[in-house]
């Protein structure tokens, strides 16, 4: 009897504290109240904001996953009056933040379904460090906008609005400092899933540019003239045309040339008395690898031609335009090739009502006209500059006439769909209202979706301007020309598009004036509109002079153009513009 006290006092006090030690769990380990009913409780919570996987809730120490896209979530359950609970954040999401509200508390005599979760997606900052900045009016650009201002001397930026995560991000300067430059490093990159921080700006004092005649034409086989753009083909070689010379007389040539300045003739045109064609504008490299391009006379009729020319110098004459039964002639400006693969251009001459026309011809030669302008509807007339295909798909382009009387004709700025649905988004109002008129080159779409062009004439100091004109029609003058007195030594009478370089600035050519015979100068506006005179041609024997076509900035970063004019021979060159 003594032995089986003994065993129940061994075995029976075991059974005891396996006993109790359940009792607390069920109580949520630890709980003080009693259920003297039996009854257990939940708790559930609500699921906010939650877009991605990977969170992980902390429940009593257990582990509680949730889905992507729940809202709602059970924790626990069997839970007895008197239990506590506690829940927390074990492992957010993937590029999300939780965070829990009314999580802890003790089991009363209801289920608890107070718990919130809230989750909100995280953002990426956009930043890094600056070197050499000491003026004000430094203005970064991400992906094109979030315009941030810098102040003078700051060593560290962040842009004023984060990206998402795992977002994109490309920072550009749009407005330099005053007298300085600025240039990004490690400024673009991918799938950010953390504050970027590495974006280097380095600035300096701006030094100007230097400008050197790459080539001088000779007005022999290598041609004269040249007086529309260059372009870079995907070889990172230059290619244009000039408008007379070449090999077989006056027809003028497509060139090929390096950025060392070596030049090759691809094509000599044989004149308006062949079928070949005569007098090209530029040329544009196709996704084929060719190149095409207009020439304003010859063809089978002798009305001009639509042109290709392989990479090898190999040229086909694709379409001969006809005077008459509705086409246009004598095309001129650069073609482009839109997303639908053909191609589109102007014709100042011809069309249905015989005031010009937009025509669109295929890769193998199939032409018809997209739009015919008609002045006596009070639409735009003559284009002669080419189109561009905006960021909405559709063309817009320039006409130096528009309305019903060529006296007060200033001209237009129109667009056309690829149906040929056509408007004039605005026209200019002449010098009585300091306005520009007659603009003689096209539109360039600048990063901030506006448009941006020049004007021959008008403005405050009536010998031209650069205007902004927003897609909804809103036009603004940036700058001003003057040919009068000391003025006239910005330049004057621009006769080309603009270019939109890398630092976000716009370069241009004028015509006339400068320092020197004038032959003309090269400038920068700022977006704002603040204008800085970049180079006077003619400041040395040989120099180029009186450029009529724009400037391209090739991959070398460097500014290549053409003059009309000028040269060692004075047959007109191509000159290279360096930003120091």
């Amino acid at each position: 009897m003594k032995n089986k006290v003994h065993s129940w006092h061994k075995h029976g006090r075991l059974g005891f504290g396996l006993l109790l030690a359940m009792s607390l769990i069920s109580c949520g380990g630890g709980g003080s109240g009693n259920n003297t009913g039996g009854t257990t409780y939940s708790v559930t919570a609500s699921i906010k904001g939650l877009t991605s996987s990977g969170l992980a809730l902390l429940v009593n120490g257990a582990q509680v996953p949730v889905s992507s896209g729940a809202t709602s979530a059970a924790l626990a359950s069997n839970l007895s009056t008197g239990a506590t609970y506690a829940v927390t954040v074990q492992t957010q999401p993937t590029g999300a933040t939780c965070s829990v509200s009314n999580g802890s508390g003790t089991i009363g005599s209801s289920n608890v379904t107070n718990v919130d979760v809230s989750c909100t997606a995280n953002t990426i900052t956009v930043g890094g460090t600056i070197t050499g900045l000491s003026a004000s009016g430094l203005v970064l650009l991400n992906n094109g906008g979030d315009a941030t201002t810098i102040a003078a001397n700051a060593m560290q930026f962040v842009m004023a609005t984060p990206i998402a995560y795992a977002g994109n991000y490309s920072i550009t300067v749009k407005s330099p400092p005053a007298g300085e430059t600025c240039k990004v490093s490690q400024g673009s990159g991918t799938d950010a899933t953390a504050n970027i921080k590495s974006v280097a700006i380095s600035c300096a004092p701006w030094q100007g540019f230097v400008e050197t005649v790459l080539y001088s034409f000779k007005g022999a086989d290598d041609g004269a003239d040249p007086t529309t753009s260059l372009i870079e083909g995907r070889d990172g070689n230059l290619y244009g045309t000039t408008g007379a010379g070449g090999a077989n007389g006056s027809g003028g040539t497509v060139f090929r040339i390096t950025t060392a300045g070596v030049l090759t003739v691809l094509h000599s045109f044989k004149n308006a008395t062949f079928t070949d064609g005569s007098v090209p504008s530029g040329v544009v490299q196709a996704s084929d690898g060719n190149f095409y391009g207009v020439t304003t006379y010859g063809g089978a009729t002798g009305n001009g031609t639509v042109f290709q020319v392989t990479p090898a110098g190999a040229e086909t004459v694709l379409y001969s335009f006809v005077n008459g039964l509705g086409d246009g002639f004598n095309p001129s400006g650069t073609l482009i090739q839109a997303t639908d693969g053909n191609l589109y251009g102007t014709a100042p001459y011809g069309g249905a009502y015989s005031n010009g026309a937009i025509f669109k011809v295929s890769l193998s030669g199939q032409e018809s006209i997209l739009y015919s302008f008609n002045a006596s509807a009070n639409d735009g007339f003559s284009p002669g500059s080419g189109v561009i295909q905006a960021s909405d798909g559709n063309l817009y382009g320039t006409t130096p006439g528009n309305g019903t009387n060529v006296n007060v004709s200033f001209g237009a700025v129109f667009k056309v769909t690829l149906s040929g649905q056509e408007t004039l988004v605005y026209t200019f109002k002449g010098l009585t209202a300091s306005d520009g008129q007659l603009p003689d080159a096209g539109v360039i779409q600048g990063s901030d979706g506006n448009f941006y062009g020049t004007t021959t004439e008008g403005g405050s100091g009536v010998s031209g301007t650069v205007f902004k004109l927003t897609p909804g029609g809103v036009e603004t003058v940036l700058s001003n020309f003057n040919d009068g007195g000391s003025a006239a030594l910005n330049g004057y009478n621009p006769v080309t598009s603009l270019l939109q370089a890398s630092d976000g600035n716009l370069y241009g050519i004028n015509n006339l004036g400068g320092a020197y015979n004038s032959d003309g100068t090269v400038y920068q506006v700022t977006p704002q509109g603040v204008t800085t005179l970049i180079y006077s041609f003619g400041a040395n024997a040989g120099d180029g002079a009186n450029s009529q076509a724009n400037l391209i900035q090739a991959s070398d970063g460097n500014f290549y153009g053409t003059t009309h004019a000028g040269g060692q021979y004075g047959y007109g060159a191509i000159i290279k513009i360096t930003p120091q």
